[in-house]
């Protein structure tokens, strides 16, 4: 009876699938926190290239259809 339960080894190889898989979750978890820095910093150097000045229609800035031709005088819904 001991013989026989030395000898399986398929409880064995479930942890191993077990332990691989951890491994993987582990690095994914590991990039994405390495990503999002890495896109966050970006964000803030693209924000801080732009500048705080970028008129939006909320401004009366644009014609409210998406196209930011106009420059109307309301909230944004005046043709100029």
């Amino acid at each position: 009876m001991i013989k026989s339960f030395t000898k399986d080894e398929s409880g064995a190889a479930a942890a191993e699938y077990a332990l691989v898989l951890a491994l993987i979750g582990a690095g994914i978890v590991l990039a994405t926190f390495t990503l999002g820095s890495a896109v966050a910093a970006s964000m803030t150097a693209a924000i801080a290239a732009i500048g705080e000045d970028v008129p939006t229609s909320e401004d009366g800035n644009g014609n409210g259809n998406g196209n930011g031709n106009g420059n109307g005088k309301g909230k944004g819904k005046g043709k100029g």
